[in-house]
């Protein structure tokens, strides 16, 4: 893997354990099994573009629809109805993505956050993207990381 990919996913799994302790309560999130080369499939969650004039990247907070309605009712203090669940995964890569933008402040500097999608079943990649899998615990629920990195030409 190269060191930019490992860049990425460093700041990736920093700011979802930042996340996991300030936003969500939890004890914070760890790496529970190797990187995957692809994402995982049957899960709900958001991604989030990153885009500067040196790196690029979609980061992916993914889980099973029952662990991602659990981390909305973490994040929210209620139970969430279906749309407070979307809007609240949309939230989660949100204040991921701000922490991964200010952790590769020294890879780019002109990292912008563009609009977080909401994924439903399976993201499936370009040939010009690399897929970084990383699957975490947030407190002892399973949850994976997702990166695309755009490949350079």
């Amino acid at each position: 893997m190269s060191s930019v990919a490992d860049a990425w996913v460093a700041a990736t799994l920093g700011a979802a354990d930042e996340l996991a302790v300030t936003a969500l309560g939890y004890s914070g999130a760890r790496t529970v099994a190797d990187r995957q080369p692809s994402a995982p499939v049957g899960v709900l969650g958001a991604y989030l573009p990153l885009i500067g004039a040196r790196a690029g990247a979609h980061v992916g907070i993914v889980a099973e629809p029952s662990v991602a309605t659990a981390l909305a009712e973490a994040l929210l203090g209620c139970t969430p109805t279906e749309e407070d669940t979307a809007d609240a995964m949309a939230e989660i890569v949100n204040i991921v993505g701000g922490g991964v933008k200010s952790r590769l402040v020294e890879l780019d500097s002109t990292l912008k956050l563009g609009l977080p999608v909401l994924v439903e079943g399976r993201l499936r990649s370009f040939a010009r993207q690399q897929t970084i899998s990383v699957p975490i615990e947030m407190g002892e629920l399973p949850v994976w990381i997702v990166i695309l990195l755009s490949l350079e030409e």
